[in-house]
């Protein structure tokens, strides 16, 4: 029962947990045991066992059932203050993929027991930020039957450690912190690629490896791992990994022609941007806020409705921009319609358009779709902020509608100037002033 509880012990107390589950097996007439009952009032309070491959949802606990395919360890360590600790590695496995669970000290100890073939219950999180890894919180021997790919070449498949390999960079996300166990902290990045073939989402827990890349470059790395499944691979770069710049256009892009594109699947693809809706706010089932748009892909004459969930939908993006999106999945919505929805694991990148150099005068306007600057003939899209109203010369280069800015200078009113032409104006309609205007009348 307590193995349970934790599953729940944010949502009612131990007394009741037990309460529960006490009237759980009186109500099936003492045809189930406690740990039966248990299970019953987890899934009646919301708390679901998942498979293998929703461990990547961002929920802070998970409960799954797996099959031990390999174990490494236990294996002794020492932390900071020289206090020894033990870990040990399960690979698990269901019908659905693999995943590594970590156990730390007492549990570690127990993995030597272990036998590969045994199902266990775990009750877990992530490892770490980002990470798809899981530790334990508490595991039990499990009589539940799972069929599954169960031999370490199958996993090799699933987790491999590549020595070199040619990438392109698609699209680069900012650094974003994270809180080791000891309170220290550090930074990742993370993005997708593409090795010409299949399009992976990208993780670099050591940034600096990645100092000089921008999208559209390629590179040959060295010492990354690959994982996941079919439909979710991941590429893991770490302190042992190297980063080496390749020539141009060393790795080619992995498009295809959107006619091409199936009822389901994931697909890159290119085409101009048509019918683009408003972003529009809605409150997922766990009660956070997130963002959805929908608008319309064209190539020629093909067309397919496009949906962008979460970040993606709040980036900046115009109607007729030739766009690239990589990794996008095919899907029939209600209505029977094929459409392809961008989300955590795809993305879109703007087609590269050539750069030219200008000054633009203009003012600065603050839309729902961005900040534009507009003269009233022309208008591009800032990836500055500036502020709305005010008058600008700015100066960078311009990639299609888009505005590069190097340098903004606001233009300050000339108001000596303008108190003098109004002097001059009331003076040849022969009227006269009792002294200089006031600042307040200029």
């Amino acid at each position: 029962m307590n193995f349970h509880y934790a599953l729940v012990d944010d949502l009612v107390s131990r007394e009741e947990f037990e309460r529960l589950v006490g009237e759980k097996m009186e109500a099936c007439g003492d045809m189930i045991d406690e740990v039966a009952a248990s299970l019953m009032v987890v899934q009646s309070l919301g708390r679901h066992h998942v498979k293998i491959k929703d461990l990547s949802a961002r929920t802070s606990l998970f409960s799954f059932f797996g099959k031990v395919i390999t174990k490494e360890g236990p294996r002794e360590f020492v932390r900071e203050g020289n206090e020894k600790g033990l870990v040990a590695t399960l690979v698990l496995g269901d019908e659905t993929g693999h995943v590594r669970v970590t156990l730390w000290d007492e549990k570690a100890m127990a993995v030597s027991e272990i036998t590969p073939g045994e199902v266990f219950e775990v009750i877990g999180k992530h490892t770490r930020p980002f990470s798809r890894d899981i530790t334990a919180l508490a595991i039990r021997p499990s009589p539940v039957e799972i069929s599954c790919r169960d031999s370490a070449e199958d996993v090799s498949r699933d987790t491999l450690l590549l020595n070199e390999c040619s990438i392109r960079f698609l699209i680069l996300h900012e650094e974003r912190p994270y809180y080791r166990k000891d309170g220290s902290t550090g930074c990742m990045q993370g993005g997708l690629v593409t090795d010409g073939k299949t399009v992976f989402r990208f993780v670099c827990w050591e940034p600096g490896l990645l100092s000089g890349i921008t999208p559209m470059m390629s590179a040959r790395v060295t010492g990354v791992t690959v994982r996941g499944t079919e439909q979710e691979r991941e590429m893991v770069a770490g302190e042992a990994s190297g980063i080496q710049v390749l020539e141009e256009d060393a790795v080619p892009l992995p498009l295809v022609s959107l006619s091409s594109v199936g009822d389901e699947g994931s697909f890159s693809v290119r085409g101009k941007v048509q019918a683009l809706q408003p972003v529009r706010r809605f409150t997922r089932s766990d009660g956070t806020a997130s963002w959805v748009r929908n608008w319309t892909l064209c190539e020629g004459t093909a067309r397919l409705a496009v949906v962008l969930w979460g970040d993606t939908a709040v980036l900046p993006l115009l109607s007729g921009e030739e766009v690239m999106i990589w990794n996008g999945s095919s899907r029939l919505n209600r209505l029977g319609r094929r459409e392809l929805s961008v989300g955590r694991n795809a993305g879109f990148t703007v087609a590269p358009v050539p750069l030219r150099e200008v000054i633009f005068s203009g003012t600065a306007l603050s839309t729902p779709e961005g900040m534009f600057v507009d003269n009233g003939k022309e208008r591009y899209l800032l990836a500055s902020p500036l502020v709305h109203g005010l008058e600008y010369v700015v100066e960078g280069s311009v990639s299609g509608r888009r505005f590069v800015m190097q340098h903004a200078t606001a233009v300050v009113p000339d108001i000596p100037g303008v108190r003098a032409g109004l002097e001059s104006l009331v003076s040849r309609c022969g009227g006269g002033v009792p002294g200089p205007l006031s600042h307040r009348t200029a």
